[in-house]
């Protein structure tokens, strides 16, 4: 790739901490307040980035390509884009519209990566009181879907993988113990997947 996008970056710091390339352009988005709150913390440490890091503040919900254009970021290259926790918290127009638009200024060869929930995590007793602060304040409700495929294919990445978290096939390297594999639910809304989609040259 040449070049990463985080979508809602937040304090992640893998910038600094992974061996990248150096000449890796590496940029995060997020909201001005939290994006300068990171920033001072950061500088506060001496922390250097590893790669060509570049800062974003723009709100996922309002433009924000044209703030990472600003910023450095080169149209038709090779990207990696990476929502991690990010789309349940917005609405389903407000992802969709993410999806397409860094289809639409992505290279070929380019990945995007995001975890979703089913739908049936709206009707967990534990989500109630939150649906019920966002219906009085007019905000719809959290992004979920029983068909990532769909949604990913419909805004441009025809290319889409799904895995499971808690399966097999999703330990990356890490030492498993097969008495903690997570069952699978007979109720298919009640599943979250990890999505890994791409587009061809």
């Amino acid at each position: 790739m040449d070049q990463v996008v985080l979508l809602g970056a937040g304090f992640d710091t893998r910038a600094f901490r992974l061996s990248l390339p150096e000449r890796l352009r590496w940029f995060e988005i997020d909201r001005p307040d939290l994006i300068g709150e990171k920033e001072r913390v950061l500088n506060d440490m001496g922390a250097i980035a590893r790669c060509q890091r570049s800062v974003v503040a723009a709100d996922l919900t309002a433009d924000w390509s044209e703030p990472l254009l600003d910023a450095g970021f080169r149209v038709g290259c090779a990207t990696a884009w990476l929502a991690e926790g990010l789309f349940f918290y917005l609405s389903a127009e407000v992802d969709s519209s993410l999806l397409v638009e860094a289809r639409r200024i992505s290279g070929g060869d380019s990945l995007i990566g995001a975890d979703v929930f089913g739908s049936g995590l709206l009707a967990m007793p534990a989500m109630h009181q939150s649906l019920s602060t966002r219906a009085e304040r007019g905000l719809p409700p959290p992004f979920t879907t029983d068909d990532p495929v769909a949604i990913f294919k419909a805004a441009g990445w025809p290319s889409v993988r799904l895995a499971f978290p808690g399966r097999l096939g999703v330990i990356y390297g890490r030492p498993f113990d097969r008495a903690s594999q997570r069952p699978t639910s007979p109720d298919p809304t009640m599943q979250s997947y990890l999505v890994v989609a791409g587009c061809e040259r």
